[in-house]
């Protein structure tokens, strides 16, 4: 072998080895970039499980009044108005969750707003206010308890497939109809 084609070769697998070596820096930043992806992704639906998660924790709560238990959300207006908040949070959020619990969701501010918020007359006195939160907060009880209990339900089985991030996004329905009526309020204000 000569000079010129000892060169050449060390030439020739240098160039190939810097190309295979761009070659594999290459597809290990792809993955490097759909692994932060995921992670992302994940932290995002996680964040809106933890709100879901602190809903029923509220929702869990229980008040006792001189002859009944309620829920600590139907005490007074304070405390409502709370949860209305920390609901409002959630559905926001809810784009990361998965069609039912999201659908649940809607579904109770629905319920709240039908059989709470359109039952108070802006006008009474916080004291009338206060009675009229406990005695719904009474008829209800039993319905705030089952949607605790599906809430808390649909929160342990999407954590069991948390991590299937593109099932997840083959899930998302194009349709958002809303399916629950929305009632007038009963008092004008």
């Amino acid at each position: 072998m000569t000079t010129t084609e000892i060169i050449l070769a060390i030439i020739s697998s240098s160039i190939l080895s810097a190309i295979l070596t761009s070659f594999v820096n290459w597809k290990l930043h792809n993955s490097n970039y759909r692994k932060d992806y995921y992670k992302k992704i994940l932290d995002k639906r996680l964040d809106s499980l933890e709100k879901v998660q602190f809903l029923t924790g509220k929702l869990s709560f229980q008040t006792q009044l001189d002859n009944s238990v309620i829920p600590s959300i139907c005490f007074d207006e304070k405390f409502y108005q709370q949860f209305i908040f920390s609901l409002a949070s959630a559905i926001d959020s809810s784009f990361w969750l998965d069609d039912k619990t999201s659908a649940k969701l809607t579904e109770l501010n629905i319920f709240l707003l039908n059989n709470f918020s359109n039952n108070i007359d802006s006008n009474w006195t916080e004291e009338l206010t206060t009675e009229k939160y406990q005695e719904l907060g009474e008829i209800h009880s039993d319905t705030i308890r089952e949607y605790r209990k599906e809430l808390q339900m649909m929160i342990n089985n999407e954590l069991k497939k948390l991590y299937k991030i593109d099932s997840f996004f083959k899930d998302k329905k194009k349709d958002n109809k809303s399916r629950y009526p929305v009632y007038k309020s009963n008092y004008e204000n």
